[in-house]
């Protein structure tokens, strides 16, 4: 299939409406745009944006009025069909990932920011799920030598992403990278080897999402759809998860505390309110300290 075409029936997929104010604009806008001010109360939109996510308890402790208020601004921000894909997606990994690991027997960890939507999904749904920040390991040459970190050494233990978590869990840890060619996912994992003592073994594992989804999904356009979303900008917006280089891991603890942005926090809304509908939606006290 050429990538025009792809790109043609991805734009009619996910793309705002003509006459509908696009993503982009709407970020732009800042939060006492009228957009927002016209679709919520401004207290709801601060009380929201004041959290450092949106998760499944903040939804429960919403009014029905204040969740009419945020579906008004999901709506302006026309994000439904992006929401259809990534859903789409990954229920398909998670009833994969249930068959081949056992359900609630294994964790799923975003590399970055490209799989992070995924992972809402697979959180949402009970999944124990892992957000790591790392970026622009691309670059990374194969003699590369990863210098060790204790301030993200820190962080994967409150993650409970050591060696010792891993092996005393029983669980299948399953890190997970977008990208097809392999380069940052290569380079991901001999850091975790040589640095932090994760190594590739029958119970942890490395893959691209996109290989998976393909492998997995029967819908050649749908896979063709979630491929361009995640090379796209839609996860860096609405995934939630701050961007942290990989030459400077020792900001992690600053790099966590940043607030995620209104768009990925009505992301999640949506998200929660559709899985909900299906009767999907699962808390899991695992996940109460993912980001």
């Amino acid at each position: 299939m050429k990538i025009g075409n792809i790109t043609s029936k991805f734009i009619n997929r996910i793309s705002p409406k003509p006459q509908v104010p696009q993503i982009g604009r709407i970020f732009s806008q800042g939060l006492n745009s009228d957009v927002f001010e016209k679709s919520g109360k401004k207290d709801l939109i601060d009380e929201i944006q004041e959290k450092r996510n949106f998760k499944i308890s903040d939804y429960e402790h919403l009014t029905n009025k204040e969740k009419a208020q945020l579906r008004k601004i999901g709506g302006v921000m026309d994000i439904q069909d992006h929401i259809s894909v990534v859903m789409s997606c990954g229920l398909a990994m998670k009833k994969y990932f249930d068959d081949v690991y056992g359900k609630d027997n294994y964790v799923f960890i975003s590399i970055g920011t490209s799989p992070s939507t995924i992972g809402r999904v697979m959180e949402f749904c009970g999944v124990e799920t892992k957000y790591l920040p790392i970026s622009g390991m691309g670059v990374v040459s194969d003699d590369f030598k990863f210098k060790y970190s204790k301030e993200y050494a820190e962080f994967l233990k409150e993650q409970k992403l050591t060696s010792e978590d891993i092996a005393n869990s029983g669980k299948t840890y399953l890190f997970t990278d977008h990208i097809a060619s392999g380069r940052t996912l290569r380079a991901f994992r001999r850091m975790m080897s040589e640095v932090y003592g994760i190594y590739p073994d029958i119970n942890v594992k490395y893959f691209s999402l996109i290989d998976k989804i393909r492998r997995i999904s029967k819908d050649e356009e749908l896979s063709d759809s979630m491929e361009l979303s995640l090379i796209s900008s839609h996860p860096q917006v609405f995934g939630g998860i701050p961007h942290l280089n990989f030459m400077e891991l020792n900001l992690v603890n600053d790099t966590v505390m940043q607030k995620a942005n209104l768009p990925s926090k009505i992301f999640n809304f949506e998200l929660i309110e559709k899985l909900k509908r299906r009767k999907l939606l699962k808390y899991n006290p695992a996940n109460e300290n993912a980001l």
